[in-house]
């Protein structure tokens, strides 16, 4: 769905009524053409905005399949349950393109060829399963199955943001108020201290040098990191090679690339576990999967796998020789190949590496707590002993006078 925008429409109906109304395309042109197809005469078109990957979110296509299968299951025409779930919802994207999708399907496409003009919003696991749901007259128990899929998928996600959100927060809370102390309170500190004609100890004096110095350079300071930020996002965003590198690095961080590890695999064996039993081919699947994890190395790394099953291999043989799964995966597939149990062992592993990923994060969480709190305290307890020595200092003069 790149290069898709929201827009606002009026036109006038053959029997003169004006009629208002949001539309979804690429730009005013197409949306004109549109609405003459769907014989109405516009006079205006206005721009709301851009539609975005971000605008497309995960909780809310899990949302609307779940409705969707809801519908399908008490005998609603697809049709007309598409345009059901259009008209309650809140958002006019959404809105909009549920509308374009039931109209396609009017139009003689099906379900599936209908979600695939629309590769930001249906990931390709939507399509091969609206396929199998098409050809087997069961499309209600397919969307109910993505719509799990999707929700333990989501969960899953945000418990691992949450155990990294919040020592990110408190790095960046305690770099903000640092930079706060260094640029603003500190040079008050140094006029104190330039008046007393008083030795400062070395700790006072590289404290009150780096205060300057941050006093002196913040504008540069604040342009070099806004550029590096801006360079570091636009590598990582254009550039796949290095987007790799700094996956790969974020592996070997302690605690961090542990949680990424159960993490990735969770979701190919949760993808694999929904897909294989719905018939869907074990190399169609691992392609699915490759291209729905986030993480570029266990994506390079479940390409591989799909080659080497297209190459003859078994699956366990071709998870043998990857370094990214651990042993127990390739055991346990062994284990299902050979007694026909695949489906139950996929299953299996995902519930493995979906409660590997809790207890990491939640083990991520506590240990991140203390440690934070005991870094920020020794800072802040040597920023308060080089900035009160002198005092002492100062204080035990006058006493001996």
């Amino acid at each position: 769905m790149t290069g898709y925008w929201l827009y606002s429409w009026r036109g006038l109906s053959p029997a003169g009524d004006i009629q208002a109304g949001h539309s979804i395309g690429r730009d005013k042109t197409s949306v004109r053409q549109l609405l003459i197809r769907q014989e109405l005469q516009p006079f205006r078109v206005r721009t709301i905005g851009y539609l975005g990957t971000g605008y497309w979110q995960k909780p809310q296509l899990a949302s609307i399949t779940s409705q969707l299968a809801a519908l399908l299951g008490a005998g609603l025409p697809l049709r007309e349950s598409l345009h059901l779930l259009a008209e309650d919802h809140p958002r006019a994207g959404w809105r909009c393109l549920l509308r374009l999708l039931g109209d396609k399907i009017e139009q003689g496409l099906t379900f599936s060829q209908a979600m695939a003009d629309f590769p930001q919003v249906f990931p390709p696991v939507y399509c091969a399963m609206m396929t199998l749901g098409e050809l087997t007259g069961r499309l209600d128990r397919c969307c109910l199955a993505l719509a799990d899929h999707e929700e333990r998928l989501g969960r899953l996600k945000q418990k691992v943001l949450g155990a990294l959100r919040y020592p990110a927060f408190i790095l960046l809370t305690a770099t903000a108020v640092m930079a706060l102390i260094l640029i603003w309170v500190l040079p008050e500190f140094a006029r104190l201290y330039a008046g007393s004609n008083v030795p400062l100890p070395w700790p006072t004096r590289c404290l009150l040098a780096m205060a300057q110095g941050a006093a002196d350079h913040a504008l540069p300071l604040l342009i070099l990191l806004t550029t590096i930020y801006a360079c570091w996002r636009r590598l990582g965003y254009h550039h796949g090679r290095w987007r790799r590198l700094i996956q790969a690095g974020l592996l070997y961080l302690p605690g961090v690339g542990t949680l990424m590890r159960h993490h990735a695999t969770c979701q190919l064996f949760q993808t694999l576990a929904m897909t294989h039993p719905a018939g869907v081919p074990l190399d169609s699947g691992l392609e699915m999967a490759a291209r729905t994890l986030g993480h570029p190395a266990y994506g390079d790394a479940v390409t591989q796998l799909r080659r080497h099953i297209q190459q003859g291999y078994a699956l366990h043989q071709a998870f043998y020789r990857h370094r990214l799964f651990p042993p127990h995966c390739h055991q346990l597939i062994k284990t299902g190949e050979y007694s026909g149990t695949l489906d139950e062992v996929f299953r299996q592993l995902a519930r493995i590496h979906e409660q590997q990923t809790r207890q990491r994060a939640d083990a991520l969480a506590q240990l991140a707590e203390p440690l934070l709190l005991f870094i920020m305290g020794g800072l802040v307890c040597a920023l308060v002993m080089a900035l009160y020595l002198p005092l002492l200092q100062i204080g035990d003069l006058f006493g001996r006078l």
